[in-house]
């Protein structure tokens, strides 16, 4: 197709995925009048054994809740309350952004839309990085509920994606003894046939989103990162759902539509670029400064750490993100769903641990997709994402990919400097062979 052949069509299904988010929320808030058991934790925690027992029950991570705090609290000046809060009690502003906004929630009893903070009756983590296990151990301390951390696989060896069997052992032994421990607290009986329908449909999910990350290697792409934004969300927080999965299906088949009809955001597209890392989420407006330029940003290399646990992973261990999805390898058996469920726990760790994995997933995903160059952010509260970020760079560069780095936290507007981000996003765009826009 020719550059004139291509047209601009709202995304249908986009809509549908806000509103999910938003309906999430306000179930959330209103949990506790409607008398529903309220669970607190993180994105990763093993939340499914929870569904598995208490299908009506609530659950509430804390890094999408600080996202909440920070899109949905302006108005009444939540988020810069909740972070000052949190270093009223003594903490440094270095620390997690995402936990600063979740402790100052808690502590002032404020949510957004004038609501209270709801009340857990327990809070469950897995310990992934430096913070998520005391984190979630200061909310259920503040909160007077029972607290379980399930702690991660060994993210040790020779930097591919080689499945660790003793990693994968520790986990699912570790989801054994959390059964054992739900029964035993709540006197109810774990549903094993449920907990294996949850883990299919998180299979069959991840295989949806692989399909469409790789359909973004088309030109011009069919999507832009803002787009995958709420459906990126779906994949962290309620893959495991059956209405989930249907709208991810959705997703997919429409996106698959789009590219069939040579519908695309920009159709004169006149560079390609990956985000490394999740953006700034007061601070959106970059993509739309990055599209007035036509440029397109076609994914975080971190969406692709959902692809790993449904792609065949040759015995050298380095995964092809364009390879087959393996959709007749979904789980069956409860031994196949609980491996499932630590493998895909363990890529999604490991990624972000090992600098070399990283490096190979920057450039395997700058590859696949066509890239000319990634921007990346160096994140302040977030030392998991921000952990080999100066070698990525240089890797990049090296491979002759344009790069751009810069400062912000996720979160914490304080921490955001527009002027300076602008001036390295015309430089930036600049080295792609792009004029520079009168301002």
């Amino acid at each position: 197709m020719a550059t004139s052949d291509y047209r601009t069509e709202p995304f249908k299904i986009y809509d549908k995925a806000k509103e999910f988010r938003l309906k999430h929320y306000r179930d959330a808030l209103a949990a506790n009048e409607n008398g529903r058991m309220v669970v607190l934790g993180n994105f990763h925690a093993p939340k499914e054994f929870m569904v598995a027992m208490f299908p009506d029950m609530v659950f509430i991570a804390g890094e999408p809740w600080g996202v909440f705090i920070t899109r949905e609290g302006e108005e009444t000046s939540l988020p810069r309350r909740a972070v000052e809060e949190v270093e009223k009690h003594g903490f440094k502003q270095d620390m997690c952004g995402y936990m600063r906004m979740s402790w100052g929630s808690m502590w002032l009893k404020e949510a957004p839309w004038g609501k209270p903070y709801p009340k857990p009756d327990m809070v469950l983590a897995t310990n992934q990085c430096d913070y998520k296990g005391k984190w979630n151990q200061v909310l259920a301390e503040e909160s007077g509920v029972p607290f379980y951390c399930v702690e991660s696989g060994s993210y040790l060896g020779d930097g591919s994606w080689k499945t660790p069997e003793p990693a994968i052992k520790y986990l699912v032994n570790q989801y054994y003894d959390l059964i054992d421990w739900l029964e035993k607290r709540y006197k109810r009986k774990f549903d094993e046939e449920k907990f294996i329908e949850l883990m299919r449909n998180t299979w069959a999910s991840r295989c949806m989103w692989s399909e469409v990350i790789q359909m973004q290697s088309n030109v011009p792409a069919p999507l832009e990162f803002k787009l995958l934004l709420p459906f990126f969300m779906i994949m962290e927080y309620w893959s495991y759902k059956k209405e989930m999965l249907g709208v991810l299906t959705e997703f997919r088949d429409e996106t698959r539509y789009r590219v069939q009809q040579g519908i695309t955001p920009m159709p004169d597209e006149k560079a390609r670029v990956l985000h490394e890392g999740l953006p700034p989420w007061y601070a959106l407006n970059m993509f739309r400064y990055l599209r007035e330029h036509k440029v397109a940003v076609l994914a975080g290399s971190n969406h692709f750490m959902f692809m790993p646990a449904v792609l065949p992973i040759p015995k050298h261990g380095w995964y092809d993100p364009a390879a087959p999805i393996m959709w007749d390898a979904a789980p069956k058996t409860l031994e196949e769903a609980m491996r499932f469920r630590a493998v895909y726990q363990w890529h999604t760790d490991a990624w972000g641990i090992d600098t070399r994995r990283k490096i190979y997933n920057l450039k395997a995903a700058l590859k696949m997709l066509k890239a000319n160059g990634v921007i990346i952010e160096q994140d302040r509260g977030c030392e998991f994402f921000s952990l080999g970020v100066p070698e990525m760079k240089s890797a990049a560069a090296a491979a002759g990919y344009s790069t751009m780095l810069y400062e912000a936290n996720r979160v914490d507007q304080r921490e955001w400097s527009w002027p300076h981000v602008s001036d390295a996003l015309d430089a930036f765009i600049e080295s792609l062979g792009i004029p520079r826009m009168k301002k």
